[in-house]
């Protein structure tokens, strides 16, 4: 099957009014990259960069979405706005399409990137900005006496990160990393749009299928192969997970004194290192945590309640959408979390 697909981002930089532009199309079946278009202007105005490809459809939709940020109570602490639309093809046939909506917001310290995946610009502005209101307006204050326990819970958006990290990272095949122990959860790598973004049928053209993220690898056989281009134009072939979402059997209430609220800026797994790198704002300073795996001794629900948000993935300078859904969630650590701080900053 002849499969080639089309990649458009249309985003703006609010804080130096910088406009961004590309254009993609790869041929799946031949492994090539028959266009990449980058640009970029020193204006909020599109029309500087010339755009000449980019369909009607493509360009309302973003102009719409514009509209609606600059007219609402946000703007005055987002960092950044984008659009994305990616069209699978089967000859002329549409496979699959995604649009997506992402902004990236300051709350002092504190970064958040959340997004919205949809078919119209109302339905994406619309679940953007509940996301805005339910992370930033809801998620209380991080404890003051955060470092001193080896148990520590997530706010709602920060729990959605160690979901990504911790079950679609270590499942991807191509990582080589073992699983950390969990405690009463049901974790599932879906393919359906039922559960945020159509990946029903992988770069390979194969169909997907859903995979149990506590049991089993991701990998050509479920269907989990995406391709990507870097910032050096080449084309990249990777596992990727696409939909997670974790349901608990079970959960546990944290005792009085712990965090209720732990927000991370920022996680990683370090394959060669076997951690779990996360930068945590904290009273106008920045900690630089690193936890080796073997040291998380199990990770559970602390509620029933389950949050949404979609985002990107840059593995190896190649992006990915990806949706995530789940609880708050909590970790036992072998040590207190103070004894991992590797630096701290203004």
């Amino acid at each position: 099957m002849n499969i080639s697909k089309n990649v458009i981002m249309l985003g703006n930089n609010l804080k130096n009014n910088k406009t961004f532009f590309i254009m993609q199309n790869i041929d799946l079946k031949h492994k090539k990259v028959l266009l990449n278009i980058n640009k970029e202007s020193d204006s909020n105005n599109f029309e500087e960069l010339n755009i000449e490809r980019i369909s009607d459809k493509n360009y309302r939709m973003y102009c719409k979405l514009h509209e609606f940020i600059f007219n609402s109570k946000i703007l005055d602490c987002l960092d950044w706005t984008e659009y994305r639309s990616e069209v699978k093809l089967s000859e002329s046939d549409i496979i699959s399409e995604i649009n997506y909506l992402g902004i990236h917001f300051r709350d002092k310290d504190s970064l958040y990137y959340i997004g919205s995946v949809g078919d119209d610009s109302e339905s994406l502005y619309i679940n953007t900005l509940e996301k805005f209101i339910l992370f930033h307006m809801s998620d209380t204050q991080t404890s003051k006496n955060i470092f001193e326990f080896n148990t520590v819970e997530f706010s709602r958006y920060s729990s959605l990160i160690i979901c990504h990290e911790l079950f679609g990272h270590l499942a991807e095949g191509d990582v080589g990393l073992d699983r950390v122990f969990t405690e009463g959860l049901q974790v599932t790598d879906f393919p359906s749009s039922d559960y945020g973004i159509d990946y029903s049928i992988d770069d390979n053209g194969n169909r997907g299928k859903s995979v149990d993220l506590i049991n089993c690898d991701l990998g050509v056989s479920t269907s989990n192969i995406f391709f990507g281009v870097d910032k050096h134009g080449k084309l990249n072939s990777q596992v990727r997970h696409r939909n997670i979402v974790v349901k608990t059997e079970n959960s546990c209430c944290i005792k009085d004194g712990l965090s209720s609220c732990l927000h991370i800026n920022y996680a990683g797994i370090s394959t060669s290192g076997k951690y779990l790198n996360l930068i945590i704002p904290f009273e106008n300073n920045s900690y630089r945590i690193t936890i080796p795996l073997d040291e998380i001794i199990k990770v559970f629900s602390t509620g029933s309640c389950q949050y949404s948000n979609v985002m990107y993935c840059w593995k190896r300078g190649v992006p990915h959408l990806v949706y995530l859904r789940s609880p708050r969630l909590a970790m036992v650590l072998k040590r207190t979390l103070s004894s991992y701080i590797r630096k701290r900053s203004k």
